[in-house]
């Protein structure tokens, strides 16, 4: 929760009340706590509070503009546009607040495109904002023995447990304590101790986009995908939140004084539940000026192996945990090698440690290197500097140090924003595939290809009644109420009979699918097609390359790169089958000397590509080669790569199909050796470095 309040009431342990007085205060707390509750300025927003900007909302949308629209490389996301985007209306937060009684919170209806709502999550996450708070916390190694926050709850509890059953479950559920972590409530979201299940996690959303995919009624598809959209914002607010140390670290830090009328605390930096100097000062102009930052290279090659949101939490929370201090969990020697301790009394994290060498006179700061940057990490107090005090207590996280950790910070939380973005959003083509000129029946289809994203099977869609899209013909817009187009499971049906189609014209289609536009590649009428093109190809080529791990030990690059000429004499199969090609070649050297001689190689390629020729769904290669002293398999395997395809035109009178891709979703390969008695076997390793492939037929 990334600049929560700094002025939220702060309760502090009471050690000289007597149980009367406490009973009393609790009494007066309940009347207080009513009034407190409507007029406090809430820091889950920019600072007027006007619900428009804050820190989440900025990095859930910088991440978004990076994955849809960084470079335009991306052969999916190309063709979706950014503009003139439909409002989706569903449930939102109208009004914050503190907790769920508070008379001041409020949802409801609102209306926004898909964007807004992604980015609204990252609003919505932190709402209400006491009541969220405490499930916002991920301790990877579990210190305490525990993952989820326990730092100094019974302070609160107890408070709590004093008040009427009614207003504790009503305001926090049973207890304070949820016994639920930021990934645990992110991902499966249970209900556990608090008032219900979290309706806006992951499992939630994926659950809720499946479902608005099959919608047909207009109104509940768009409830649908509102649902999913907040729920991937609010995941990526909680991703988010793993890069700020206090959400990793055991350290609660609500703002909370619990004092009034001269008893308790009533300064809200104050106490065990004072808040955090990240959290406070980390603002929305912190993170605009940050996040363009760099990601240090051990941290980017972890977040491109993880596989899933478990494993991205645990490698953001475990980097942040492990490289910076909260002004409670300072453990190590300072500058006069006294020993430090936690000050929340917390067992103290094996990293960092303060350490002598890192205290720099002149500024009073100790400074540490990460990602090749010094940094800030604690700043020694004036009064421990003139030998009064405890160092323990007179270490601070000051502005500036708030500032070095956000250089750092900051980009991660985009980058891994940005890679749970790219799981969830759904990568849709929209492929036009026929014309019939005869009943103007216009043909196509809406694939989705779930490969390496966060679905296990692809979504199939339909479109509502009525549909959203528009058609172009020639460049030019056709009037909507001339077209009856329908989209079931994914298969695109128009008619086109009440318009006048040229015999050489150009049709795109562009269609909204949970609001976002998505355009199709152009189709030209009388122009052969792509796949008819693929059958007159005369050579392909299949290259593959990467990291690889040996069965010996150690690893190294590798590269398997095979092209096949249709008129060599070598070729054994050449077919196409529809959308199916099967190639075979087969060779034995002679006159090249070596290990070479006498070996015979054959090598087997396989697929199939979409049906209109411009992804490749799949694609096998299996390489047979026999040394004197034994055999060599090879099998290689690629998938849904995305095509660039050149059609033949006046100035360049030849074709060429190049699907590419890479990644660990898009290729697999095994080398086995034996020679003699000795087996070798590598194994490409994905995760190492994302392997880069490539299918090309010309």
């Amino acid at each position: 929760m990334i600049n929560p309040t700094g002025f939220l009431p702060q309760l502090k342990r009471p050690v000289s009340y007597t149980r009367v007085l406490l009973t009393a205060l609790c009494l007066v707390g309940v009347w207080w706590l009513g009034g407190v509750l409507d007029t406090v300025a809430y820091e889950n927003d920019d600072g007027p509070r006007t619900m428009k900007d804050g820190p989440h909302r900025i990095i859930n949308g910088l991440a978004l503009k990076r994955l849809l629209t960084s470079d335009g490389s991306d052969p999916i996301f190309a063709f979706y546009e950014t503009k003139k985007l439909r409002q989706l209306s569903g449930e939102g937060v109208v009004r914050p607040g503190w907790v769920h009684f508070d008379s001041f919170y409020q949802s409801g209806n609102r209306q926004g495109n898909y964007i807004w709502w992604i980015k609204e999550g990252g609003y919505t996450a932190d709402e209400p904002e006491l009541y969220a708070s405490f499930r916002h916390f991920y301790d990877p190694k579990a210190i305490s023995g525990n993952t989820c926050l326990t730092d100094h709850l019974e302070s609160v509890d107890w408070y709590y447990q004093l008040l009427s059953t009614k207003l504790s479950k009503k305001a926090l559920g049973q207890t304070f304590y949820p016994h639920v972590d930021a990934r645990e409530w992110a991902i499966s979201g249970p209900e556990k101790e608090g008032l219900g299940r979290n309706e806006y996690c992951w499992e939630r959303g994926l659950e809720a986009m499946r479902d608005a995919f099959t919608a047909t009624d207009p109104i509940e598809k768009d409830r649908l995908f509102v649902k999913a959209w907040r729920a991937l914002g609010e995941t990526m607010h909680l991703v988010a939140d793993m890069t700020s140390p206090a959400h990793v670290r055991n350290d609660s830090h609500p703002g909370l004084a619990l004092g009034a009328f001269g008893f308790g605390e009533t300064n809200t930096n104050e106490g065990v539940l004072k808040a955090d100097p990240y959290d406070s000062y980390c603002s929305h102009t912190l993170v605009m000026r940050y996040a363009g930052g760099p990601v240090e290279r051990d941290l980017e090659e972890r977040i491109s192996a993880a596989k899933d949101p478990a494993a991205l939490f645990d490698v953001i929370a475990t980097y942040t945990q492990e490289n910076f201090f909260t002004p409670d969990t300072i453990s190590g020697a300072d500058r006069l090698g006294r020993p430090v301790t936690n000050a929340n009394g917390q067992k103290p994290y094996p990293s960092p440690k303060l350490d002598p060498n890192y205290f720099q006179e002149d500024s009073g700061y100790y400074m540490k290197t990460v990602n090749d940057l010094s940094v800030r990490v604690a700043h020694e107090s004036w009064l421990l500097s003139t030998g009064w005090g405890s160092p323990m207590h007179a270490l601070r996280m000051t502005y500036p140090c708030v500032q070095d950790q956000a250089s750092i910070l900051i980009p991660v939380a985009v980058r891994a924003c940005m890679t749970l973005a790219g799981w969830y959003i759904p990568r849709i083509k929209v492929q036009l595939e026929s014309f019939d000129a005869e009943k103007g029946i216009l043909k196509g289809r809406v694939v989705h290809q779930n490969a390496g994203s966060a679905y296990s099977s692809p979504l199939a869609f339909n479109s509502a009644n009525p549909p959203q899209f528009h058609l172009y013909m020639d460049g030019g817009l056709q009037n909507w109420d001339k077209i009856k187009l329908e989209v079931r499971s994914g298969e695109i049906t128009a008619d086109l009979s009440r318009l006048n189609v040229p015999e050489k014209a150009k049709l795109e289609l562009v269609l909204d699918v949970g609001g976002m536009r998505i355009r199709s590649e152009a189709m030209k009428l009388g122009e052969e097609s792509v796949v008819a093109m693929l059958h007159k190809a005369t050579a392909v080529r299949f290259l593959l390359r990467g990291v690889f791990d040996h069965n010996r030990g150690g690893s190294g690059e590798n590269t398997q790169d095979y092209t096949i000429n249709r008129r060599d004499p070598g070729v054994q199969t050449w077919n196409w089958n529809g959308t199916s090609f099967e190639i075979s070649w087969k060779k034995t050297y002679t006159g090249y000397g070596g290990v070479w001689e006498g070996a015979t190689r054959t090598v087997h390629l396989s697929g199939t590509v979409t049906p209109d020729g411009r992804s490749l769904s799949s694609c096998s290669l299996k390489v047979h080669t026999s040394f004197k002293d034994g055999p060599q398999e090879i099998e290689a395997g690629l998938s849904s790569l995305a095509g660039k395809i050149l059609l033949p035109e006046p100035t360049r009178p030849y074709f060429v199909a190049s699907y590419r891709g890479s990644g660990s979703a898009v290729a697999n390969c095994i080398i086995r050796t034996r020679t003699g008695t000795l087996f070798t076997e590598q194994r490409l390793n994905p995760s190492s470095s994302p392997p880069k492939a490539e299918l090309e037929f010309d």
